[in-house]
């Protein structure tokens, strides 16, 4: 049947729709073209900035360590220095280190305007294996010229006994330049 179709060229259709009774002839031969319009894709408005983290490894299956990454250890995509964060997301690839070993692990990402300590209310998001990426909790702009800086909680496993895990990785910040 579908080669029949094809045979013929093209042929009028029954419209299709939520009030199926009331069928319409649709018809687009160039006798009656239907009209189409083109629409130009929007530009792009999504940055992503990037931090390398250092490394934590404590000789067992399981490591905890603090990272630390100042904003102007980021480098954001198409010059910008400034944007409204909305999302972010932990990778323990691509670090200052190499992460080995690493099955599972969770990430506490932080903010502090200040050089020391961190505040629960500093919270950004918690990423794990599971969900590396996150909505951030709180209103949140971005200025890597500004001073503060980044203080990750980050714990990693191997989960297998005598495979000692190192942890390391990569912070990404998605959202719009800022305004």
């Amino acid at each position: 049947m579908a080669a029949g179709l094809l045979a013929t060229g093209p042929l009028p259709a029954l419209a299709q729709g939520v009030l199926k009774p009331v069928q319409a002839v649709i018809v687009n031969d160039t006798a009656n073209p239907v009209p189409v319009s083109v629409v130009a894709a929007p530009s792009p408005t999504t940055v992503v900035c990037t931090g390398k983290l250092g490394g934590s490894g404590l000789g067992g299956p399981i490591t905890t360590g603090i990272a630390a990454i100042n904003n102007s250890g980021f480098v954001c995509s198409g010059g910008a220095t400034s944007i409204d964060v909305s999302r972010i997301i932990y990778t323990p690839d691509l670090g200052n280190f190499v992460s080995e070993h690493i099955i599972a692990f969770r990430a506490t990402v932080t903010h502090r305007n200040e050089e020391s300590g961190f505040e629960p209310g500093d919270i950004l998001a918690v990423l794990t294996d599971g969900a590396p990426d996150a909505t951030v909790v709180r209103p949140f702009r971005f200025d890597s010229m500004a001073s503060g800086r980044f203080v990750n909680v980050v714990t990693g496993s191997s989960g297998i006994q005598g495979f000692n895990a190192v942890i390391s990785g990569t912070i990404l910040l998605i959202g719009a330049p800022a305004q």
